[in-house]
């Protein structure tokens, strides 16, 4: 991969209902956007149809990076492979028993299914202790009859677990080399191969989570290398992980938890560079698509990474990901009134089809862009730049009436204002949420609103939050696309230490830093990149006898001038508001190899927006704002020149999504290319 020459590359989002296409033709220098419906039988197809309705011949491509919920939607869908659990004789009901917790919190109602049934949780004798001591050997018995179990369920997965492997990992290696040779063709997740960490229950869950969506993924991503090698590509394309750096796919199916947050995480790191351009430290992303809203906070161009995650009730999961918080609200959240006679919004959308009402595709129930709709905020001549021709306003009317306004006995008007309230309250919430259990003010940061639904709501989360500045950006409905393009190559190790602090000796964490580095440039070897950019190192923590880690982050290259306990001490600190004095304990360390990648930049990609003729002529309607009908200009963001200033009321149209810009708001066209919504004097 030449970094000193243009590229010409093509950025995929892979969602559940559209799959989004935005490419950098490096020889017309033109960019270029597509989104069409997502092919659920085969995903695949619909990047190749996108990647060739972009109008670029796949041999001249010098890259092709896609984000994917195939694995997410899998596990959220239950529709995994059939795969069983080897687990230590006496311990395989460990993933069934959890931790001491439930899914409500002021109630003892609630069930758990499993990924791996009970029947198919296989035993195995050894015994491997605490420090890493063979309790009970391993017999070659134990692993033939072992063999005989699995092979009569039946299986496409295996998932291996086994005590205390994090310590000593021989018997999982062990295991696993007898199921290659007895039964090839199994897809094989072995715990340490994933993530050797403490917590059986957790490292259980990771590997039972990837030996559920491995074969998933695999097949996927060998279908989708076919497919683009047939007509004519000739590179391995890559895969943002929940980490939001890229990854060859090759790489990537070996490890395919780590594309859990594949698509979100993508979006997360173009928001970070909008940010940036903006001139903005502290950043809001919030991608607001057809079914939810991710908020992610963004510090100083950093995102939070997280290894303690959770993708559902007693369903953790440790890979390395970005933090980020989802709620079920989108354009296309249904509103509803409960058996209380209280307003809900989502989390049931109506998805892409029949999709909301006032599309015209047979949608009968309420959503939030029907409300919009009502409310004269998404005219025609929007959903017409959008490519949605067959609009209905009587269904739109006729869903608020019906499935809000009767019932609250109301004005349809007020209903659809009713429905933006809740939907917008919920939504705030969420950000409160995300910044002020971190110990921030959400008046310091500015937001980045994107997904296509996104912008039709910046100004009323600035009202409610108390925020002064947005930046949406040039293709907010393709935001996530975008940042495929720019996501860094990265790659992330762990190695267990479990120690006091005080008794590892600094050639000992430079040896594992050394080896994580080694490994990290042959892994980038293998997609071509001979750089290594930056190495991040964080230590994970905690004081004897806690069990909850608190992570530090330093430099690799800083690491020898460092006071790690007193580092610690500061981060624990800022985060429980007190330290302890007791000895500090070094849980793991863990390494992130970094190469930078040249890709598409905002700046072309405002260019390349200005170049392109306006769909509509400015012209004035009536929305409702706040309660009161105006005379709204309507304009396609393509009339804008760099500086134009709008006042709002306005509606400013474009092909990927509509922006509302209310009264007493103000947006100016940057150079950066983001339209910067700021709250006028």
């Amino acid at each position: 991969m030449n970094r000193d020459r243009p590229l010409s590359v093509v950025g995929v989002d892979v969602g559940g209902t559209f799959t989004d296409c935005i490419g950098f033709d490096a020889a017309s220098g033109e960019v270029r956007i597509a989104k069409l419906p997502t092919t659920l039988d085969n995903q695949s197809r619909a990047v190749v149809g996108g990647i060739e309705e972009l109008g670029m011949a796949f041999g001249t491509l010098d890259q092709v990076c896609h984000g994917t919920t195939t694995a997410t939607n899998a596990i959220i869908e239950r529709k995994g492979v059939k795969g069983a659990l080897i687990a230590t004789r006496g311990f395989r009901d460990v993933v069934e028993l959890g931790r001491r917790d439930r899914p409500n919190a002021y109630g003892l109602a609630g069930g758990f299914t499993p990924l791996v049934p009970r029947h198919r949780r296989l035993e195995v004798g050894g015994r491997i202790g605490a420090r890493g001591e063979e309790v009970e050997p391993l017999t070659n018995a134990g692993l033939q009859t072992m063999i005989g179990e699995l092979r009569a369920l039946d299986v496409e997965a295996v998932a291996i677990s086994l005590m205390h492997s994090y310590a000593d990992d021989s018997h999982e290696k062990r295991v696993e080399a007898a199921i290659r040779v007895a039964l090839p063709k199994l897809y094989i997740a072995r715990s340490t191969a994933i993530y050797p960490e403490l917590g059986e229950f957790e490292r259980s869950s990771t590997a039972v989570i990837a030996a559920y969506v491995g074969p998933i993924i695999t097949r996927y991503f060998q279908r989708l290398d076919t497919g683009l090698r047939e007509r004519g590509f000739r590179h391995d394309y890559m895969v943002v992980q929940s980490n939001g750096g890229a990854a060859s796919h090759r790489i990537a199916q070996r490890y395919p938890t780590t594309t859990i947050l594949s698509g979100p995480a993508a979006g997360v790191g173009a928001a970070t560079a909008v940010g940036n351009a903006a001139g903005l430290d502290k950043v809001v992303s919030f991608d607001m698509g057809g079914t939810s809203a991710d908020v992610c906070v963004i510090v100083n161009g950093k995102v939070r990474q997280s290894i303690d995650n959770s993708i559902g009730y007693r369903m953790p999961l440790q890979v390395p990901m970005i933090e980020m918080d989802s709620i079920g609200a989108g354009g296309g959240s249904i509103a509803s009134i409960d058996g209380a006679g209280i307003l809900r919004v989502g989390p049931r959308s109506a998805g892409a089809r029949p999709g909301p009402a006032c599309y015209g595709w047979g949608g009968t129930e309420a959503t939030v862009t029907d409300a919009h709709f009502v409310l004269g905020h998404v005219p025609a001549a929007s959903l017409a730049a959008n490519r949605i021709e067959r609009v209905d306003p009587d269904a739109a009317f006729r869903a608020v009436k019906k499935s809000v306004a009767d019932p609250l006995d109301m004005s349809v008007e007020a209903a659809a204002e009713a429905i933006l309230e809740v939907v917008n309250e919920n939504m705030a919430g969420t950000m409160r949420l995300a910044t002020v259990e971190r110990g921030l003010d959400v008046r310091d940061f500015g937001l980045v609103p994107f997904g296509g639904a996104g912008p039709l709501h910046a100004c009323a989360l600035m009202r409610k939050l108390g925020m002064s500045v947005a930046a949406v950006p040039v293709f907010p409905g393709l935001t996530s696309a975008l940042g495929t393009i720019m996501a860094d190559v990265r790659h992330d190790f762990v190695q267990p230490v479990r120690r006091l602090l005080a008794e590892v000796g600094r050639d000992e964490l430079d040896r594992v830093i050394k080896a994580h580095r080694e490994e990290g440039e042959q892994l980038l070897k293998l997609q071509g990149i001979e750089h290594v950019d930056a190495h991040d190192l964080t230590l994970l923590l905690f004081y004897s006898g806690q069990r909850h880690t608190v992570s530090v982050e330093i430099a690799a290259d800083k690491l020898a001038g460092a006071d790690i306990a007193a580092l610690y001490t500061e981060a624990y600190r800022q985060k429980n508001g007190m330290a302890l004095d007791r000895p500090v304990m070094l849980v793991s360390v863990c390494s992130s190899v970094i190469a930078r990648t040249k890709g598409l930049d905002l700046a072309t990609c405002a260019a390349a927006l200005r170049k392109t003729p306006p769909a509509i002529q400015a012209h004035t309607i009536r929305a409702r704002f706040l309660g009161r009908d105006m005379d709204t200009r309507v304009l396609d963001r393509r009339s804008m020149a760099a500086g134009e200033s709008v006042a709002g009321p306005a509606i400013i149209v474009q092909r990927d999504t509509t922006m509302l810009i209310e009264p007493g708001y103000r947006a100016t066209d940057s150079s950066a290319g983001s339209i910067m919504i700021t709250k006028e004097a």
